[in-house]
């Protein structure tokens, strides 16, 4: 395995990156998560909301959409996504989604240099965590289109790969609730999570606590909630909550520490999640009066809107 991403490094396309050094927290490709031809190669860089977007390598803009304002963890949302397309020579294009509505900074046919600021990130499309997805692709003759080629950067950056970070996972992992209090295991069938909810009967976790604790109770995206980072100069995270539910951060929540024996990681470092379909003993449970008192000791910013 090491072998192989060692020469996937060596063998890419090296470009500059999209986000300045020092700008993102980690970038990380999935073949997991990326299971087409059109995206397997794409990387994922973890960034607050508003993270200023570079052109890797100079070229025109052939493409751009940043108008839509819906983001979340359905693939109904996969098609509503701001992003930036860029040809290249030799058949080359980029492409850098999930970008602020309205915070693009280029238009069709316009030429760009490499370093240029295109645009910012944003919430937009098929995700639940502040990132963005960029990939490299070619044209091609069949149906599909195009298909994603390796990349590489310059400045050198490690690149996390799934399998990879999957053999160096260490328990224990955090399960969020916002019922079932008490219970000795966690039954898939008996989840309260939401999120990613079209995988029924699986119990879901996260790496990240503050992350856990942002959904200690139920909530989607499409109801109004916004999960993100986006004051930069803020520690916390930040939770906007529409008035008409406020009474939800009222209720009992725990998180829980479980093992992770039995998850496999299916997101990875843009939404830090575990999934398993067997039952889960739970090491240990931090218990909060409500789920705002949850948020609030765990770096999550509450904010009524």
């Amino acid at each position: 395995m090491i072998l192989e991403n060692y020469l996937l490094e060596i063998q890419s396309l090296v470009v500059s990156l999209p986000i300045r050094k020092g700008d993102f927290e980690l970038a990380a490709s999935y073949p997991d998560a990326h299971d087409t031809e059109q995206i397997k190669h794409a990387v994922d860089f973890l960034c607050p909301v508003g993270t200023e977007v570079l052109a890797v390598l100079s070229g025109t803009i052939t493409d751009v959409v940043d108008h839509f304002k819906e983001y979340g963890d359905m693939l109904k949302f996969a098609q509503k996504v701001n992003y930036i397309t860029i040809q290249h020579e030799d058949n080359l294009f980029s492409q850098y989604l999930h970008l602020g509505v309205r915070q693009t900074k280029v238009k069709i046919g316009m030429n760009v240099k490499q370093g240029q600021v295109i645009g910012t990130t944003g919430l937009s499309g098929y995700m639940t965590a502040p990132h963005l997805h960029f990939h490299m692709c070619v044209m091609t003759d069949n149906e599909k289109g195009w298909k994603t080629i390796p990349v590489n950067f310059k400045p050198h950056i490690n690149i996390v790969r799934e399998n990879y970070l999957l053999e160096i996972q260490i328990p224990p992992i955090l399960y969020h609730s916002s019922s079932k209090q008490g219970l000795k295991y966690l039954d898939p069938a008996e989840t309260q999570s939401t999120h990613l909810k079209h995988l029924k009967n699986y119990v879901y976790a996260s790496d990240e606590k503050s992350y856990s604790a942002a959904f200690c109770f139920e909530w989607h995206s499409v109801e109004g909630f916004k999960y993100g980072k986006e004051d930069k100069t803020s520690p916390n995270w930040v939770l906007q909550i529409p008035k008409r539910f406020e009474e939800r951060l009222k209720q009992k929540c725990s998180l829980y520490y479980v093992s992770s024996k039995g998850f496999k990681k299916v997101y990875g470092a843009t939404t830090p999640e575990f999934v398993s379909k067997e039952k889960v003993e739970i090491i240990k449970e931090e218990r909060y009066k409500s789920a705002r008192d949850c948020l609030e000791k765990n770096n999550v910013e509450v904010v009524i809107i």
